[in-house]
């Protein structure tokens, strides 16, 4: 399957060197694009991106699928070390709250979203 640039995330930043600005694609580090601008950035990611496009469809290819497309279930197994189970239960109880709303909430705050 080939995809569109906008299914994609596109990550951006500022190069280590902070001169020019970096834009990639999460699914497919090795694209990316630079500029003087973020919108400069971005330009130079989609003619990078259609020529990544032109090459899988020569190779008759799919494109490595695009994160936002996938379906999540919201459930997930997770290993965890048995010292932190038992912080993650303890902190639970302290906060009256299940198990698992204390591990999603602290993800959710880790993650900062």
């Amino acid at each position: 399957m080939i995809y569109q640039l906008n299914q994609y995330e596109i990550l951006i930043f500022q190069s280590e060197d902070k001169k020019d600005f970096v834009a990639t694609i999460l699914e497919m580090p090795t694209i990316s694009g630079v500029g003087e601008t973020r919108e400069k950035a971005l330009q130079e990611l989609q003619i990078a991106f259609e020529g990544a496009q032109e090459i899988y469809r020569e190779q008759e290819k799919d494109m490595p699928p695009a994160i936002k497309l996938r379906k999540y279930s919201g459930q997930f197994r997770l290993r965890i070390p048995r010292e932190l189970h038992y912080r993650l239960t303890r902190k639970a109880m302290i906060d009256n709250i299940s198990l698992n709303q204390e591990a999603v909430y602290c993800l959710t705050k880790g993650l900062n979203i």
